[in-house]
């Protein structure tokens, strides 16, 4: 893909989906998956999933968006991707260089970033450490990390430590790919049609039980956080257009410190849709969040 240069804005109008196609990169001996939903000269751009989900979270969104050209990764430890090692912790640091990387395969020098939750908080770090390279970003439903004081850092790796050297966590397995939908969509508050779509790309079968892929470690308290104020410094690093859309029903235990935080980027434009936390996902609320996407692309941004 050569590198190639985004469109410029406003310059997005009736791309059709090329291809859907399933693609995989090899991270040093690691594997990442993910799908690429190829629309030709359109804004290259890096999908980030949330917590526990996969690159499928973005099968009702994406088909929306003419103006992305957008591969979908499924993080370490989720959907498709290998694992890390068992002798490697997960941090959540790890996954900036996982996605900067993936852009080097993909050959884009530059590309813009779309994020939910997790993937939000993934977006915000890659955009601040590579600010030359970011074209623009969209947070769904987050916008930074979860941080911890410089005072409990230690009770945090302590805490860490003595999960991670109790065992591997335990593996849920269920009679059908319905019930573990079920199950899925109790537990994190989505649809049940939602929860579906992630666990067909997120579980496979063994012994004629449906088990989710994703790595019981993911589950365990992370080792270590950044400071409210090294999560900060990124967030000020940012220099290219970006949006933030926050559900009016969605979780809101970062709302406390997005002011300061959308201060120290002056170009984030805001805006609330209906739904959960898991907005692009929804029958009743997809449509409202491409709207949202479409008219920031098309505003001149």
């Amino acid at each position: 893909m050569g590198g190639r240069t985004p469109p410029g804005p406003g310059d997005y109008s009736g791309r059709k989906l090329n291809e859907q196609q399933e693609v995989r990169f090899d991270l040093g001996g690691r594997s990442v998956a993910g799908v690429h939903w190829q629309r030709s000269d359109a804004e290259p751009v890096i999908a980030l999933h949330g917590w526990l989900d996969n690159a499928a979270t973005w099968s009702r969104l994406l088909p929306l968006l003419d103006c992305y050209d957008a591969c979908a990764i499924d993080f370490a430890g989720h959907g498709r991707s290998d694992h890390r090692p068992v002798s490697i912790a997960y941090h959540f640091i790890d996954n900036v260089a996982d996605v900067i990387a993936v852009a080097d395969n993909m050959g884009w020098k530059r590309f813009g970033l779309l994020g939910h939750s997790l993937g939000a908080s993934v977006a915000t770090l890659v955009a601040g450490t590579i600010p030359q390279r970011i074209s623009s970003m969209v947070c769904i439903e987050g916008f930074g990390p979860l941080t911890t004081s410089a005072e409990q850092a230690p009770e945090q790796l302590q805490k860490s430590i003595a999960r991670y050297n109790s065992g591997t966590g335990i593996v849920r397995r269920f009679d059908s790919m319905q019930q573990a939908a079920s199950v899925r969509a109790k537990s994190t508050h989505i649809s049940l049609s939602a929860a579906k779509i992630l666990c067909e790309r997120g579980t496979y079968v063994e012994d004629e039980r449906v088990v989710w892929s994703s790595d019981p470690r993911l589950l365990y308290d992370s080792p270590m956080r950044l400071t409210e104020d090294q999560a900060c410094a990124f967030i000020s690093r940012i220099s290219a257009p970006a949006l933030l859309i926050r559900a009016d029903n969605g979780l809101d235990y970062l709302r406390h410190v997005y002011e300061r935080r959308m201060a120290l980027c002056p170009q984030l434009k805001t805006t609330v849709v209906s739904g959960g936390h898991h907005p692009h996902l929804e029958e009743k609320s997809v449509a409202d969040v491409a709207k949202a996407i479409l008219a920031f692309h098309s505003s001149g941004r």
